[in-house]
């Protein structure tokens, strides 16, 4: 697993619905596969309203 959510709080800033549904559970995944590599987001790191902080998880998993 890459990145978590936290277990309180999970909106720092903006809108966000099903915030309950999230506490804890995997926002990033990353799985090995034979042969390469498959990044899983439960996040839209491309979508307009993401920090800038999300672009460089898109851009890693793209390299």
């Amino acid at each position: 697993m890459v990145a978590r959510y936290p277990n309180t709080e999970v909106r720092a800033s903006g809108w966000l619905r099903g915030e309950e549904l999230m506490y804890g559970r995997a926002a990033v995944v990353s799985i090995e596969m034979n042969p390469g590599k498959v990044v899983l987001f439960g996040i839209r790191p491309q979508h307009r309203a993401q920090t800038h902080a999300t672009l460089p998880l898109l851009f890693n998993a793209l390299y």
